[in-house]
């Protein structure tokens, strides 16, 4: 079943499975291709000519949750986990703390190992043994990489690599 997209300078409409589609001056329709931005968009002409990039979930929640997420501060969910899929099916309304918590940081950080002039030093991952070092990530990863010493004498490696 198709709804019309209010507020905007064409004529829009999406359906259930995220299809979004514009009509033309000759009445047919040609549909908009979404893309990725971290989240699945379309680019929309607003009443203004300007262009706007609006995501699929909130056009989804506007027309078939009647606004539910957006009025109540939720956000809309992928039940799937992926995001291109926008399907009516496929979101439904969930607090935005709930989100995080359910789909969290999937993997650990790599634990790095300090060789230098006394005991080395183990840290959880690149990025804290970097900051406690006062280096950027990427500094760190450089010298991990091409096995560098850096100006204090200390040498960095991930802790399955020391040798």
């Amino acid at each position: 079943m198709w709804k019309l997209i209010d507020g905007y300078k064409y004529v829009y409409r999406i359906d259930e499975n995220a299809v979004v589609q514009k009509k033309k001056s000759d009445g047919t329709w040609f549909t908009l291709k979404p893309r990725n931005h971290r989240y699945a968009v379309v680019r929309l002409i607003r009443t203004d000519g300007k262009q706007r990039e609006v995501s699929l979930s909130s056009l989804m929640d506007l027309c078939f949750f009647n606004g539910y997420a957006k009025k109540h501060g939720l956000a809309m969910y992928h039940k799937n986990g992926v995001i291109m899929d926008c399907s009516k099916e496929n979101l439904e309304p969930r607090p935005r703390k709930e989100i995080g918590h359910m789909v969290g940081h999937k993997r650990p950080g790599k634990p790095v190992v300090r060789i230098g002039k006394s005991e080395p030093e183990f840290y959880r991952s690149i990025a804290d043994a970097a900051k406690k070092n006062g280096l950027t990530r990427a500094a760190l990863e450089y010298r991990i990489k091409n096995r560098i010493y850096d100006p204090r004498g200390y040498l960095f490696d991930l802790e399955g690599n020391v040798v």
